[in-house]
């Protein structure tokens, strides 16, 4: 009898001592003798990368105009995709702002009808109807995605505006292309939805010859967008 309660002391012992040393965190074998358990290497922190990131800014090319129009109160310019549209900025361009540079004020929106060589690329209406100058300079930008991208630039000077192809019709298209451009970016904001009505309206008075209800159609339109 006296044995069978030493091996329950015994026993008792080497419990708490496994429980002992698993509650330290430490192993213990099976001779009982206590072991130091390993420890894991602490994982490295995760870093978020936060802030703003710089424009890639493009090399600027120099593009031919092949239609113009003068009519409704200004000249508009057709600018085709080049033979080479690589060098043009990347991206979906019904997101991108184009901004005229110069003295004569002007509109311009992406054509965004692909990359067909000689397809449209960009449209841009000069106000007033004087004579067209040689070239303009236009500054494109387009903005970062939201997987990551960052956001471009690119600088073309369209040339060769005074010696392009009279073409007839042209300004009802260029309006056209401004209404797409505002329902792309606008959705159904009202300011938005509101451009995209008035310049189909101003394509529709040109596509019907009334240049009359057209006059400076492109500074009106800008004024109501503020």
């Amino acid at each position: 009898m006296r044995w069978l309660v030493v091996v329950w002391v015994v026993a008792m012992v080497g419990c708490r001592g496994e429980q002992r040393a698993v509650d330290a965190g430490v192993d213990a074998g099976a001779d009982g003798a206590v072991k130091a358990a390993a420890v894991p290497a602490a994982a490295p922190p995760l870093v978020r990368p936060v802030g703003k990131r710089a424009a890639l800014v493009r090399s600027p090319v120099r593009l031919l105009a092949d239609a113009v129009e003068v009519a409704g109160g200004g000249v508009w310019v057709r600018v085709p995709v080049p033979s080479d549209p690589l060098v043009l900025v990347e991206g979906v361009h019904d997101t991108a702002w184009v901004v005229v540079r110069g003295e004569r004020a002007g509109l311009a929106v992406p054509a965004n009808e692909g990359r067909g060589v000689e397809r449209p690329f960009v449209w841009v209406r000069l106000a007033g109807e004087a004579a067209p100058p040689a070239e303009v300079v236009l500054d494109w930008f387009q903005p970062a995605t939201l997987d990551g991208e960052p956001g471009q630039r690119q600088q073309i000077t369209v040339a060769g505006i005074d010696r392009a192809e009279r073409f007839e019709g042209l300004s009802a298209r260029g309006w056209q292309a401004v209404a797409r451009w505002a329902r792309f970016r606008g959705g159904l904001l009202p300011v938005w939805a509101y451009a995209e009505a008035r310049a189909s309206a101003l394509g529709a008075e040109q596509a019907r010859g009334d240049s009359g209800s057209a006059v400076d159609g492109m500074r009106l339109w800008m004024s109501e967008m503020g």
